[in-house]
C-alpha cells in the first residue's frame, strides 16, 4: 500500500506523452524524476514493451 514507490513509473509514462507531444522541457524534466524517484526507492521502472 506503498504507493510512493509509483512515482518512478508516472513520472516514466509522463516522459513518453511529453515526447509524444513535443514537449521536449517536460519530457527531461519527468525522465530525472523518474530516474530519482527509481534511485531512492530501488524500485525498477517498468517499461513494457512498445
Amino acid at each position: 500500500h506503498d504507493s510512493h514507490y509509483l512515482f518512478a513509473n508516472v513520472y516514466y509514462l509522463l516522459a513518453i506523452l511529453a515526447h509524444r507531444n513535443d514537449q521536449a522541457d517536460k519530457q527531461q524534466l519527468a525522465e530525472q524524476r523518474s530516474v530519482t524517484f527509481s534511485e531512492l526507492f530501488k524500485e525498477p521502472v517498468y517499461k513494457p514493451d512498445h
